[in-house]
């Protein structure tokens, strides 16, 4: 104790010298509670004393000089609150710091003034104080603190007996979602359950005590508004991954309506049946990237098609409200049979019959929304809001039919559902560039790269601004690719050969400049199944221009100009820093790694060429297929070759 004395008056001298207050003022604290009967301590507490009336006198003036939200004030008063929370001067000011913090953009000090208010609270502070608190906590990747502030509420709330805790069930979604999105899948799971039984306990308690009324309802910025009589109730809305959720609901004045009641409990109902599914498949997704988890990937899969099919079971499938539970289990099921496809060879089989699965879904969903777009072109009227959501999905479930049909060996149905449902302005969709790229694979599978540069073009023009500029690059380089190797035939003469070669250089420089002018758009998430899409072609045409030359040429000045920071300059190596290969927060796979052109160039220069016409050995090329097949290529596995 004697050593810890004198430590703790050494770093109360140094942090006093040093102007740290914060510090010294933490380091008198402690002493004095070590050490209370020692002559330093009645020293440091007079410290303490003056330092407390010094900030409360410096945040006054701020105040008086500057106004409640400027800096000063923020900093003078938040100190004040922070050093001596328990002060009955903070309590009162802690409203004040949260408001002055958050004008001057003082993000730590508006979260821990916020949770402090929530924390002195004796009755409920109301939700908005408590989802503000929450929203800025994750923010600030601080979800615990987001949680804990909603577990406050929520006991709270538990206790309002009847209908008045009406925000009880959004706060539960917005704990599940904030365990989802820090990858608590059972937490989550558990608070969406929890969500559906409050549900059906509020439709327990007010069965006879609301009401049925005719309420006049309006919608207005995303905001609900039930208004009858003296009674007034606001409903926030607001759009998340595609669904229409609710924010928090605003008794005004009166009792809640009937009519009202039933709206959030179902939008709850359905919003929590759509997460738990979802859960489980990003957990499996997880799950799918460590070697020692991927076994259970597969059961996570199976659980959340089986969830979807459970939700279906006593619905009619020809009802519009079935249909959002049917877009997620058609989304389970790819997800299910994209998984099985991956576990080569013992899963293919499986993968069949679960590609074939998805094409009967996706058959009748679309056949569902074409049956509403006949009726109302001959009736002239207007869409539901089920029947509009549905259509909105339409693009995404012609894809995954798409996806299917290849799969399962149905090509040329494949092509036919794209040039019947991707035409016109659906072909400014970002689910036409990805059926755009499995056709393009068709194509290119079956050596026919003319067929498949119209589809490589459209994806290079539209890919970046439908936010997958990754894919647009990479499309433009395959694009290159096909057209030299439309030169490569024997009867093609060497002049057409060299045009072509001119223009396959053309369109790898083209797709790098696309690539560099092209950071401003916002980034979309894709399947997974495209971070590695032409891989296969573009490594083995950076070979074959090695062979040809030990400098390579247009694809691999290409190739070095994105990925090499030297030679990009900080280009487009500066934007490709920002894509995460295995990130959940919608980033994307970053291009190729660079090491492959150091690898290939090592391979071709090792190349035994024996005579005139180039012969190779033979015992060679079968190593050499071994370590191409053995790249990896992810761009931050290795430091780009020097």
């Amino acid at each position: 104790m004697e050593a810890l004395r004198v430590k703790l008056e050494s770093e109360i001298d140094t942090s006093t010298s040093e102007d740290q207050f914060i510090k010294s003022s933490e380091l008198w604290r402690l002493y004095i509670k070590l050490f209370p009967f020692n002559a330093k301590s009645e020293e440091y507490l007079a410290e303490l004393e003056q330092t407390q009336k010094l900030l409360l006198d410096k945040g006054k003036k701020a105040i008086g000089e500057k106004g409640r939200e400027s800096k000063e004030t923020a900093f003078y008063l938040g100190s004040h609150c922070y050093l001596f929370p328990n002060s009955p001067k903070s309590i009162q000011n802690y409203e004040t710091v949260v408001d002055a913090a958050k004008n001057v953009d003082m993000p730590a000090l508006e979260l821990e003034m916020r949770a402090r208010v929530l924390a002195i609270s004796s009755n409920s502070p109301g939700y908005e104080a408590v989802r503000m608190l929450a929203i800025k906590a994750e923010k600030q990747n601080k979800s615990m603190v987001a949680i804990n502030g909603l577990e406050y509420f929520q006991k709270g709330e538990y206790q309002v007996d009847g209908y008045e805790n009406l925000n009880l069930g959004p706060s539960l979604m917005l704990s599940g979602d904030i365990y989802r999105r820090a990858h608590l899948f059972n937490q989550a799971i558990s608070k969406y359950s929890e969500a559906i039984q409050w549900c059906g306990d509020i439709r327990l308690k007010t069965a006879s005590r609301i009401l049925p009324s005719q309420p006049k309802i309006s919608n207005e910025n995303e905001m609900l508004t039930f208004s009858e009589g003296g009674n007034l109730t606001k409903v926030a809305l607001f759009m998340e991954d595609g669904i229409l959720r609710i924010e928090d609901v605003e008794l005004v004045r009166g009792r809640p309506f009937a009519k009202m009641l039933e709206f959030e409990l179902a939008t709850i109902e359905r919003n929590a049946n759509i997460l738990i599914g979802r859960a489980l498949i990003e957990d499996a997704q997880s799950k799918t990237r460590g070697t020692s988890t991927s076994g259970f990937a597969g059961k996570l899969y199976d659980n959340a098609v089986s969830h979807f099919s459970a939700l279906l079971e006593p619905m009619s499938l020809n009802n519009f409200s079935a249909m959002p539970y049917r877009l997620e289990l058609l989304r389970a099921s790819i997800e299910l049979a994209r998984y099985k496809k991956s576990l080569k060879p013992d899963g293919y089989l499986e993968a069949e019959d679960n590609y074939a699965r998805c094409v009967s879904a996706a058959e009748s969903y679309l056949n569902m929304v074409s049956l509403t777009r006949t009726k109302i072109s001959l009736e002239d009227g207007e869409m539901s809001f089920l029947e509009a959501e549905a259509a909105e999905k339409e693009g995404e479930v012609a894809f995954v039919l798409i996806e299917a049909l290849i799969e399962i060996g149905r090509k040329r149905r494949a092509f036919e559902v794209f040039n019947r449902y991707f035409t016109g302005r659906a072909l400014e969709d970002e689910w036409a560039v990805f059926a755009m790229l499995d056709l393009a694979v068709v194509h290119i599978e079956n050596r026919d790269y003319l067929s498949a540069l119209p589809f490589l073009t459209a994806i290079s023009e539209r890919g970046a601004r439908l936010g997958v500029r990754d894919l647009a690059f990479v499309a433009g380089l395959m694009k290159g690719v096909c057209v030299r190797r439309l030169g490569s035939a024997k009867e093609r003469s060497v002049a057409a050969a060299s045009l072509l070669e001119d223009m396959a250089n053309k369109e790898y420089s083209n797709s790098v400049d696309m690539f560099e002018s092209s950071g401003e758009f916002p980034k979309t998430r894709y399947p997974k199944k495209y971070r590695s899409i032409f891989i296969d072609e573009i490594r083995a045409e950076v070979f074959e221009e090695f062979i040809s030359s030990r400098d390579g040429s247009g694809l691999v000045e290409a190739l070095l100009s994105a990925v090499d920071p030297i030679k990009a300059q900080g280009g487009a190596v500066s934007s490709m820093s920002e894509f995460d290969l295995d990130s959940d927060d919608g980033k994307q796979f970053g291009g190729f790694h660079a090491s492959v052109i150091d690898k290939a160039k090592v391979l071709a220069e090792n190349i035994d060429f024996t005579g005139i016409e180039g012969e190779i050995d033979i015992d060679f090329i079968g190593w050499i297929e071994g370590e191409i097949d053995n790249l990896q290529w992810n761009p931050f596995n290795e430091r780009v070759a020097k």
